[in-house]
């Protein structure tokens, strides 16, 4: 899926914002195309496991997995980060402001993440 979207579609819209404008009101959506947001997420990912950000847990019986979570409002840099994850093997464990202080600790804990990636 990969190659394809990024070969034959490349320069389809894929992920567009709304722009604020100075006066507060919503103006045109602006977009990124599906190379663009994909060679983002593949940069990403790439950095995370080139700087071993996310160590193979083997708590699983035979998986091994590389755990990544992300805590943030839905927006394209948290779908930047999943597709990023998805290119290079990584497993998402996201993390919502509704689920918690102790669920949220539970899950950190249960992946052993390593790496937790927020906005403010």
């Amino acid at each position: 899926m990969y190659n394809y979207i990024r070969d034959d579609h490349p320069n389809e819209d894929f992920i567009g914002t709304r722009v604020v404008k100075e006066d507060g009101s919503l103006g045109q959506f602006e977009y990124e195309t599906y190379k663009t947001i994909i060679d983002k997420g593949d940069a990403f990912g790439s950095g995370i496991k080139y700087l071993d950000l996310c160590p193979v847990v083997n708590d699983y019986q035979d998986f091994h997995c590389r755990f990544l979570s992300v805590f943030a409002p839905n927006m394209p840099m948290w779908y930047t980060m999943d597709i990023g994850a998805m290119i290079h093997g990584l497993t998402l464990a996201p993390l919502y402001n509704t689920l918690g202080p102790d669920s949220i600790s539970y899950v950190l804990n249960q992946t052993r993440t390593q790496t937790l990636c927020l906005h403010s």
